[in-house]
């Protein structure tokens, strides 16, 4: 006979912490780029993946005062700044789903982790500032960009997966192909 989960462990909170490598790459923006414009990327990773994502650890906070972030980590609720900057990676849900959710999740944020070998080959970047400037209303299009834009192809092994309307922007991303399979799987589940 096989049992059904219970309430409780079906609406078990699973976290992973995945380590953002700001020692790695001293100076390099990994929040900006995580966030990206008005937060757009970080809601787009959670809603492909079903996961709630949160930036913690030192550094996660607006403010760029250490004192000030030493003195909140010391306060209920932020003990998470005596840690190393991270990415916590939170789902709720079936189990059944969990495991693909979060996996999808924690392989699309290390993608992000790793800085591109230049800002001229950084599509993310280029495209988080169009819709930036889409955003703030100040996007002018330009055709000689355009068309070298379109000749570019992305990345081998790279599927394109569009990002929805967020704020009036239509950016698209790159995602491996297996994750967008992943997805497309997790999604087929939960319709069943």
């Amino acid at each position: 006979s096989t049992s059904s989960p219970s309430h409780a462990e079906a609406a078990e909170k699973v976290q992973i912490k995945v380590r953002i490598p700001v020692q790695d790459y001293p100076g390099y923006n990994f929040i900006g780029r995580l966030l990206g414009p008005r937060g757009a990327t970080l809601k787009q990773l959670e809603n492909d993946s079903g996961c709630r994502l949160f930036i913690r650890g030192r550094g996660s906070l607006r403010s760029a005062d250490p004192h000030l972030e030493a003195q909140k980590a010391r306060l209920p609720g932020f003990e998470h700044l005596n840690e190393e900057l991270h990415l916590l990676i939170e789902h709720q849900g079936p189990p059944d789903a969990r495991e693909a959710a979060l996996l999808l999740a924690e392989r699309q944020v290390r993608m992000l982790l790793v800085p591109p070998e230049s800002d001229d080959t950084d599509e993310l970047k280029k495209t988080q500032l169009k819709e930036l400037a889409i955003l703030n209303g100040t996007y002018k299009e330009n055709k000689t960009l355009l068309a070298v834009a379109n000749r570019r192809a992305p990345p081998v092994g790279m599927a394109q997966m569009p990002h929805g309307n967020q704020g009036g922007g239509n950016a698209q991303g790159f995602f491996p192909q297996e994750a967008m399979n992943m997805l497309q799987q997790q999604r087929a589940m939960l319709q069943q």
